[in-house]
């Protein structure tokens, strides 16, 4: 399914070809030389595949699936977007951070999407689910992992001192 917007078709497209692998096969077969071990090889190759075929995609979710109120369920808002409680599929809690007037897709959107899905297997990110659009609006959202304890603003607001 494609979003209508190139810069959002392409990331979505990019985290299924996981190039940042692809790129370092190419660059480590361009540097062996003939007395390299091909066992060595091998090995680096097969991890890397491994490292593609395990990496998570970012899947386009149909905004129907997504349940929440604008007023009610606001958790928090910050400098590029605003957090909201949601329900996915009727049954999963997450957080839903929507990106006003990203139908015109700003650098911080796509800049927070690679981001993370390059942290995505990093124990204490918030794990994201996938993305989708606002049908009138054409608002970009993310759909995330709900973090019951809060958000990471309030989080470092009230807990910094004791933070080891």
């Amino acid at each position: 399914m494609v979003s209508g917007n190139q810069n959002i078709d392409e990331l979505l497209i990019s985290t299924r070809t996981n190039i940042d692998s692809h790129d370092k096969i190419a660059s480590y077969m361009n540097n062996i030389n003939n007395n390299s071990d091909s066992l060595n090889v091998y090995d680096f190759v097969e991890r890397e595949l491994k490292n593609v075929i395990s990496k998570r995609t970012m899947e386009r979710i149909p905004y129907s699936q997504v349940k929440y109120s604008e007023d009610d369920d606001k958790i928090a808002e910050g400098g590029f977007g605003v957090i909201h409680k949601a329900l996915w599929l009727n049954e999963t809690i997450i957080a839903l951070k929507t990106f006003p007037k990203s139908q015109n897709i700003s650098k911080f959107l796509l800049n927070e999407v690679r981001s993370l899905h390059r942290c995505y297997d990093t124990i204490f990110i918030v794990k994201y689910y996938g993305i989708t659009q606002h049908p009138e609006t054409k608002d970009f959202m993310l759909i995330m992992e709900y973090a019951s304890g809060g958000d990471l603003h309030s989080h470092l607001k009230n807990n910094f001192t004791n933070i080891k």
